[in-house]
């Protein structure tokens, strides 16, 4: 029986399939540790200083934008509120219609 190569060199079974190897497995499944990256990154941003002018634009926007969503949270619950088409005075005639006055047969 001859061994056979495929084009990347990696030696073939009997049914044509590649051998795996139990250290390559386990490399592909081990989990990466990224800590060195995220060091790096969290020095880059800590380096970096905003201005206070900056700083107060932002949290300005942020204050507006909380407040523009409060006034719209109200505006629908308004509108949910008034879309009664019937009035008090309505509820009223309909009650003394026909449960407070005499009963017609």
């Amino acid at each position: 029986m001859t061994s056979e190569k495929t084009i990347t060199g990696a030696p073939l079974t009997v049914k044509g399939k590649k051998y795996k190897s139990a250290l390559d497995e386990y490399n592909k499944q081990k989990p990466k540790d990224n800590t060195k990256d995220a060091i790096k990154f969290l020095n880059l941003l800590s380096s970096k200083k905003t201005s206070t002018k900056v700083v107060e634009q932002v949290s300005e926007y942020q204050q507006r934008r909380s407040v523009k969503k409060v006034k719209q949270e109200q505006q629908k619950k308004k509108q949910k509120e008034a879309k009664s088409c019937f009035s008090e005075e309505d509820f009223a005639r309909f009650e003394r219609e026909y449960f407070v006055g005499p009963r017609r047969r």
